[in-house]
């Protein structure tokens, strides 16, 4: 059974493999009992301008965010080469800069 870590939160998730072949072609680095980098749910949605937004927490050397805060996508700032930045206008009326690691799409019924 292999298992991954999502590349974008860290995320470990199991993964289902009926055709190994396609498997082995899309990993052929990872080795058995290796976690293959393959995006989580939570990070494989694409995000859009005015999807309704909850913070998760990160933390590095130049960033708290705490989880559980409610927002609304402003913008997306692009860069093709390293990653976009998210804005995120949170209900509280603050407003944040944030990686894609910190912020994930609202489930439904999650207000």
């Amino acid at each position: 059974m292999p298992y991954a870590m999502c590349p974008i939160c860290g995320a470990m998730l199991h993964l289902n493999v009926s055709d190994h072949a396609a498997y082995a072609e899309r990993h052929p680095d990872v080795r058995s009992g290796d976690l293959a980098p393959e995006p989580c749910f939570s990070c494989f949605q694409e995000l859009l301008a005015g999807d309704r937004v909850v913070t998760r927490r990160l933390v590095n050397d130049n960033v708290a965010i705490e989880p559980g805060q409610r927002g609304e996508l402003k913008a997306i700032y692009v860069n093709r080469e390293f990653g976009n930045a998210y804005v995120v206008a949170l209900d509280s009326g603050k407003r944040i800069t944030v990686p894609r690691a910190a912020i994930r799409k609202r489930r439904d019924g999650e207000g």
